[in-house]
């Protein structure tokens, strides 16, 4: 199947959502009015000025400039930095224990396929999309956020080509992150559609869920609870 986007169209989202909440703080600025207006404008402005997307190491200062004790700091904080990749897998790409866990996932949310949906359930009583993210992980030993906003937010991005079985894929319409489903691989993911439905597969080909396909994420898999994790999959 084409590869879609995601990484762009989730970038253009986010920055979408910070340029609404900077028009709406210069709004206020200007029907304060005044110095306290005008203070409040220059210190709107000089926040939103910094783009907190960017590559942290254009903002980084040339090895060179630093002071023999901070390039051993620098050394140091790079070796730390090395080693969580390697637990965690170099730039997409997923360690082993991120693919042990992410595959229980996988596993705990398939055997959720044919749940009815319901609105904030998070059981197998019944799932509204985010739950079965959160029961599925929850499984697993992992805690993560209860809505697809958060859990958006909490992610690491993904090219899809990236995602292994039990990253996110997550959806929008239109304007904010409106569904989630769990990758099942193969360009197929599971998920609770909406009211009246159940927990069913779908294919990320079909033209819907490629038009409002945002984002593909990681959460976080390193803390897992190894006890909650060790409960037969249900």
């Amino acid at each position: 199947m084409e590869t879609v986007p995601v990484i762009a169209t989730r970038r253009l989202f986010l920055y979408r959502e910070r340029a609404e909440a900077f028009y709406g703080e210069c709004l206020r600025a200007l029907l304060i009015g005044g110095r306290t207006g005008l203070l409040l404008l220059v210190i709107v402005c000089s926040a939103c000025s910094v783009n907190p997307y960017s590559d942290e190491s254009s903002s980084r200062e040339p090895a060179s400039s630093a002071s023999g004790e901070d390039a051993r700091d620098s050394g140091a904080t790079a070796s730390r930095d090395s080693a969580t990749g390697s637990e965690r897998g170099q730039g997409g790409s997923a360690s082993a224990r991120e693919r042990d866990v992410l595959t229980r996932v996988a596993q705990v949310a398939q055997k959720q396929a044919g749940v009815r949906y319901r609105f904030g359930g998070h059981t197998p009583k019944g799932f509204d999309c985010s739950g079965l993210v959160f029961y599925s992980y929850a499984l697993a030993g992992v805690t993560v956020p209860r809505t697809s906003e958060a859990q958006l937010r909490a992610s690491r991005e993904l090219e899809l080509a990236e995602a292994v079985p039990g990253d996110l894929v997550f959806f929008s319409s239109p304007d904010k992150i409106s569904h989630v489903g769990i990758y099942l691989g193969d360009g197929q993911f599971i998920h609770a559609p909406s009211t009246g439905k159940r927990v069913v597969v779908n294919e990320l080909e079909q033209p819907y869920y490629q038009r409002h396909l945002v984002g593909v994420g990681r959460l976080d898999v390193e803390q897992q609870d190894d006890a909650a994790a060790a409960t037969p999959l249900r």
